[in-house]
């Protein structure tokens, strides 16, 4: 006996004995500090720790526990010992995969987060190129309206039309721009880093937003340092 227990202390799981009947004979310390089990406690039926179907499932099984106010899972094997044919144990390995369970379930909810998103992604990529078709349509019209119908056109039309162009060019520009977003996170489009000057982006942003901020009346205004080094 004192040789079984050297034995089961050596090992890194919990090992846990009992007879025929459940009673437990033998565990070492790594299943007591799995079910928070004291050293002094010896006399124990496998009923107050796992169910008593354990004895009789041959299959290898996760079971969940609640020990303490602290969930744990532990994954459960079972083998008989036999003397002359008869059953004179069961020996139970009991691993602990709480912190595996949890890593897994963490790498589920990555990969389910990773599908909604590409969902979302494609979804949006398919309807960008479905309202891009009519809206260039609608931009070619009034750009052929200005060109070579504005003798026929009044002064309020023309007007009228330019909004129209305008805001169509505006919606375009901010469909490519969610195209772009959307593509780069299904990772169909590579991004390239490259050198710029921050004075030519903010030039640039200063161009697209003019015309809005004049129509609501804004003041836009930038500072940047003279010369400075390119990003």
């Amino acid at each position: 006996q004192q040789s079984s227990r050297e034995l089961f202390s050596l090992i890194t799981e919990g090992i846990i004995l009992t007879d025929p009947e459940g009673k437990i004979m033998e565990m070492n310390d790594q299943a007591r500090s799995i079910f928070q089990i004291p050293s002094d406690n010896e006399d124990m039926h496998i009923d107050a720790i796992l169910s008593r179907d354990i004895l009789n499932d041959q299959s290898e099984k996760e079971h969940f526990l609640y020990i303490d106010k602290i969930s744990k899972t532990v994954l459960l094997s079972r083998a008989e010992l036999k003397e002359e044919r008869l059953t004179i144990g069961i020996l139970i390995l009991v691993r602990d995969i709480t912190e595996k369970k949890k890593m897994e379930d963490e790498i589920l909810k990555e990969r389910a987060n990773e599908d909604v998103n590409k969902t979302k992604s494609n979804f949006i990529i398919n309807l960008s190129h479905d309202l891009k078709d009519p809206l260039n349509n609608i931009i070619g019209i009034s750009r052929m309206l200005l060109t070579y119908g504005y003798e026929n056109l009044t002064s309020k039309q023309v007007e009228g039309v330019k909004v129209i162009t305008e805001s169509g060019n505006r919606f375009l520009y901010l469909i490519n721009n969610i195209l772009e977003f959307s593509e780069i996170e299904t990772g169909r489009t590579k991004v390239n880093p490259e050198t710029f000057h921050i004075n030519e982006l903010i030039s640039i942003i200063q161009s697209l937003f003019s015309s809005l901020v004049k129509e609501k009346a804004l003041l836009f205004s930038s500072i940047v340092t003279k010369n400075p080094n390119p990003l």
